[in-house]
């Protein structure tokens, strides 16, 4: 095949007809543009100028809201003068509404206009461009259309509510073919939405493996972090995809990345209770010991949650069962706090200080009379827990539990021994404080006032 005739092919037209060579297929294209009476030069001069222009126009759109919004609310606020003319006042409102109206209108019709103008360009780009001019091959077509400076524009244009790029917007569709089209094309994969999240990061945030990997393959960023820190590696482990988390693993993920509060892929996959990804983060080395800005570690997250299943498996590989957070809470306090009596169970079985208690002393047996979970305080007392254990004012667990009006709990407390004349610090009793908390079930006050009159 001659160098002319392949030529030709390339830029749309067939081996035969007339007219230079050009098929009927070629003609229609050319026929069908409405650019097709411009030179090349000339449609990439309009482009670019319509694209830059209203890229400008957004940029500049959002201050001018901004600014009028504060000249309304200036407005609204002036209270009339004395030297006002009739009627001025509200006139001039008006007219900064007015204005409010339209600079908003201006901020919402700029990305949609941009929008049109690109996917127009993008449509150029694909099918007119390698006819504009006569001669010149898709393969020249291609190289002139990605040199020049308007490509970005077009490629990368942003749109829909969370501003995002085409790219972006196939990877969260899970559009394998699209992500490898606009990659081809020159797409920003690194491109992010406003809370810093990339293709890569939505994609493992939706579980399409195959983008994830086709993304990967593309060089891309695979510890870019959104706006509060959170990777792809700690997205796809708090959703359970352990398939995503598996590759990026292998990929060389950062398995200690942390968010901006200190969550870890380990730590937030032991929060969500993702048995198999935690077990999977475990297996590639993931520190049991690494802690939130609060202290809290993955063990009492998930003693937290009540994960027995990742408690076990975290207690198995080792993890600090007396670790607590920056106010002394430890596993065992926290899962007593929230009545997960199976975890309770597990922690003492594994040997947990029943004793440990936070700053104020409240301890384990304290928090749980106080939030009225009687199975783990029955719990508690049958493993030998200290039912006189006072906080820092003088408060034990019988008195909290009366107050709150937990009258169970107050007779599992009496049944155990506790002190019922035991006196706070401030002078105040069990009996004075009985079912006294606002909210406190009706008739508690009643009903553990006998308790506490009958018990020895």
């Amino acid at each position: 095949m001659s160098g002319a005739k392949r030529v030709r092919e390339e830029a749309g037209g067939g081996a035969a007809g007339s007219e230079g060579g050009r098929g009927a297929e070629g003609k229609a294209a050319l026929a069908a543009s409405p650019f097709a009476s411009l030179s090349h030069d000339d449609v990439l001069l309009a482009l670019s100028v319509t694209v830059q222009t209203l890229c400008r126009l957004e940029r500049t759109s959002e201050a001018g809201v901004a600014s009028a919004r504060a000249v309304c609310a200036a407005w609204a606020a002036r209270l009339p003068l004395e030297d006002d003319a009739e009627g001025r006042l509200e006139q001039v409102r008006r007219a900064a509404a007015q204005a409010l109206e339209r600079a908003e209108r201006v901020a919402l019709e700029a990305p949609q206009q941009l929008l049109v103008v690109a996917t127009r360009a993008t449509g150029l780009c694909r099918d007119t461009w390698r006819c504009v001019p006569p001669g010149l091959c898709a393969a020249d077509a291609d190289r002139v259309r990605r040199g020049h400076p308007i490509w970005p524009h077009i490629i990368d244009a942003r749109y829909g509510k969370w501003k995002a790029t085409r790219l972006w917007w196939a990877a969260y569709r899970g559009k394998l073919a699209r992500v490898r089209e606009l990659c081809g094309w020159g797409a920003d994969v690194e491109a992010a939405v406003n809370s810093g999240a990339t293709s890569l990061l939505i994609a493992s945030n939706e579980c399409h493996l195959d983008v994830v990997r086709e993304l990967l393959a593309r060089g891309v960023n695979i510890d870019a972090a959104m706006s509060g820190g959170a990777t792809s590696l700690l997205i796809a482990s708090e959703n359970g995809h352990l398939v995503v988390v598996r590759e990026l693993l292998a990929r060389g993920a950062n398995i200690e990345a942390a968010a901006n509060d200190g969550y870890t892929s380990l730590i937030i996959a032991s929060q969500e209770g993702h048995l198999a990804v935690v077990r999977e983060l475990l297996a590639r080395g993931a520190n049991t010991e690494a802690a939130m800005n609060d202290g809290a570690t993955s063990l009492i997250i998930a003693s937290q949650e009540g994960h027995l299943d990742v408690v076990r498996e975290l207690l198995a590989r080792g993890a600090n069962i007396e670790a607590a957070t920056d106010n002394g809470a430890t596993s065992l306090y926290v899962a007593s706090q929230k009545g997960h009596l199976a975890v309770v169970r597990e922690l003492l079985a594994y040997g947990a200080n029943i004793e440990a208690a936070i700053d104020n002393g409240f301890t384990s047996l304290f928090v749980a009379s106080q939030e009225g979970h009687l199975a783990v305080v029955c719990e508690l007392l049958a493993r030998g827990a200290n039912a006189e254990a006072a906080t820092d004012d003088g408060c034990t667990p019988l008195i909290i539990a009366s107050y709150f009006g937990h009258v169970e709990v107050v007779r599992a407390m009496l049944d155990a021994g506790a002190d019922k004349r035991h006196v706070m610090n401030d002078g105040r009793t069990t009996t004075s404080l009985a079912g006294t908390l606002e909210g406190a079930p009706a008739g508690s006050r009643v009903v553990i006032l006998a308790l506490l009159a009958a018990a020895l």
